[in-house]
């Protein structure tokens, strides 16, 4: 029975690395949120150095697309300016200016501080920015504006600080260089505001009721859809009437508590073991976690004992009956929980205008740390599709969630249960780790709606890359020579259509343009790009040989990469190609049009 406690704990502490697990919400502070007004805006009379440093502030709001920052802009240049993807973070400034009567012509110098992504990652870097390329600025009747800039968004370190750090808490990786918002922890202008219950919802043809309760109010709020990302013991999966199949192991249970402790060392696990051969409970493991001054507290629950009371004096007594008396002092409980083994999927993802994503559609053992990935992969193909459809997109888009991210749970919950058994069985491979599938990174949507290759050859099913499958990265080079990577160019909530050749790129430049569509033309070294196609230089071949495998030189083929970084489309670049493109993009493309999502 002990080493079956061992085999748990060891399954349930390997998600107890990194980022901070996944627990209730909790406020932390206050913080005002500064008002768009308050943003740095052009004046007639402001000198050119001066508004290339106010524009720069005016960065840290990505509101409507940077729209503060675009007033700075001429109309043109606004138009041109692509602000999707990552974000540099720079700090000491300098702007060297070559001015005459009607135009200065400036190049930016700067220390590089790190990159925030469109996911809300901040990874640290160091050194001088590289050159980004000429900065224009025209003087206009309004005074001066810029009228020519690099592509991308270059951040205030100080405007970053106040504007986007004031409003998430973020943590430290173990490796400390890379700061991720905590899901355990928000800034919040109201302490009360995360005590808000969804007590009942109901929907019809044209959205969705539901009645909520703050501080003994009630309130009804409406919107076109809801999405229950509300937990294993989702109030909306039970409201729906859905079923969660599968099973709750009670035989396998722990008390889980995050707390601040003295006079324990944080660079470690520490497990301790039962000095009675004979106790069937393992007593006592303390988990570090990343960034913080807490712990994560383990303490095992033996088959048909009761439940435990989870207090500071009651886990003071485990810990010094664990590691002795005076040896470790828990000062304070933050958040606790009882767990009990659970591997269980809702039958149904979706009912009609409600949904359900994460741990309310699909829990799991923590064997392998796939829940959190795969709940994090059910939102990103949730967001995009809602965010099209709220644009103006045919609502049929949203029928691809469930049919999609269904089967992929299904087949990640039957990996994370039969590691767990492993652990159980004491199989010898029980922890190994080294299997791809636990990555998620060959997981993709072969022969789903949105998955179309339309080729006269298609792709090599015997291992080449199919349409379906998750777009690989490859490294290349900029229009400036720049480096770059394909990430940091799907990185955003648009599409991508990658254009290898000189056919497809033509194709791709002639298409109007529009929003949430951002097209590439993949070029060999000293290869021109169309005008309106971002150049991406691909002199190694990397980016031809992941994309088009066993053809040599790269074929005229356009590929489109969905939002979420899937392979979507596949076309020969020919006279019908513009058609088909648009014929797919007409499916799953927004607008314009206002609406509300609902999410608990």
């Amino acid at each position: 029975m002990r080493a079956i406690w061992v085999v748990l704990l060891a399954v349930f502490l390997a998600g107890c690395a990194g980022v901070p697990s996944s627990s209730a919400p909790q406020a932390i502070g206050t913080v005002e949120r500064p008002a768009p007004s308050n943003l740095p805006k052009p004046t007639p009379g402001m000198d050119p150095d001066v508004l290339l440093r106010e524009f720069l502030k005016a960065t840290a709001d990505p509101a409507n697309r940077h729209l503060a920052a675009r007033q700075f802009l001429t109309q043109s240049a606004s138009n041109a300016w692509d602000d999707a993807g990552s974000a540099l973070l720079i700090d000491h400034v300098v702007f060297v200016e070559t001015r005459a009567a009607e135009r200065v012509s400036a190049t930016m110098r700067a220390d590089i501080l790190g990159s925030l992504s469109d996911m809300g990652v901040f990874e640290t870097a160091e050194g001088m920015l590289p050159d980004p390329g000429p900065i224009e600025l025209v003087k206009t009747t309004g005074g001066w504006r810029i009228d020519r800039l690099p592509n991308g968004v270059f951040l205030d370190w100080q405007q970053f600080q106040a504007t986007y750090k004031r409003n998430t808490l973020y943590f430290a990786d173990p490796t400390g260089k890379t700061v991720v918002p905590d899901p355990r922890y928000v800034a919040v202008s109201d302490h009360d505001q995360l005590a808000t219950e969804l007590v009942s919802f109901t929907q019809d043809p044209d959205g969705v009721t539901a009645l909520v309760r703050h501080a003994g109010q009630d309130e009804e709020i409406r919107a076109d859809y809801l999405v229950g990302s509300d937990g294993g013991r989702s109030t909306v999966r039970r409201a729906l009437g859905v079923s969660f199949a599968g099973e709750t192991r009670e035989e396998q249970r722990m008390v889980i508590a995050d707390v601040r402790a003295e006079g324990l060392d944080r660079d470690y696990w520490h497990i301790w073991t039962s000095k009675d051969p004979g106790q069937a409970d393992f007593p006592l493991a303390m988990c570090p976690l990343a960034g913080t001054d807490t712990f994560q507290l383990v303490r095992p629950v033996a088959p048909g004992a009761p439940v435990p009371e989870t207090t500071i004096p009651e886990l003071q007594r485990v810990v010094d009956e664990a590691v002795g008396s005076g040896s470790i002092r828990l000062t304070e409980l933050l958040w606790d929980s009882f767990y009990r083994a659970s591997m269980r999927m809702a039958e149904r993802f979706r009912v009609d205008r409600v949904f359900l994503v994460g741990d309310a559609a699909h829990v799991h053992s923590p064997a392998g740390g796939q829940g959190l990935n795969t709940s994090v992969q059910d939102a990103y193909n949730l967001g995009w599709k809602l965010a099209a459809v709220i644009g103006g997109a045919p609502a049929e888009l949203l029928d691809t969630y469930e049919e999609e991210r269904l089967p992929i749970a299904a087949d990640v919950l039957g990996i994370s249960t039969k590691l767990h058994d492993r652990g159980f069985l004491g199989s010898a491979d029980a922890h190994r780790r080294d299997d791809p599938k636990l990555q998620q990174l060959g997981l993709g949507y072969r022969g789903r709606a949105l998955s179309r290759d339309e080729r006269a050859v298609t792709g090599d099913v015997s291992g080449g890359l199919l349409v379906g499958d998750r777009a690989p990265d490859a490294p290349g080079a900029g229009p400036q020579g720049e480096p770059v990577r394909l990430f940091e160019l799907f990185s955003g909530p648009h599409a991508t259509l990658l254009a290898f050749g000189p056919q497809a790129a033509r194709v791709a430049a002639s298409l109007p343009e529009r929003e949430g569509l951002r097209p590439v033309a993949v070029l060999g070294s000293g290869e021109p790009a169309p005008e309106g196609v971002y150049a991406f230089t691909d002199a190694e071949g990397h980016a031809g040989r992941a994309y088009l495998p066993g053809q040599g030189a790269p074929a005229d083929t356009l590929l489109l990469v969905r939002p979420d970084g899937y392979l979507g489309l596949a076309l020969d670049a020919d006279e019908a190609s513009a058609e088909r493109l648009h014929d797919y993009l007409a499916g799953m493309s927004a607008t314009a049009a206002p609406s509300a999502v609902l999410s608990v």
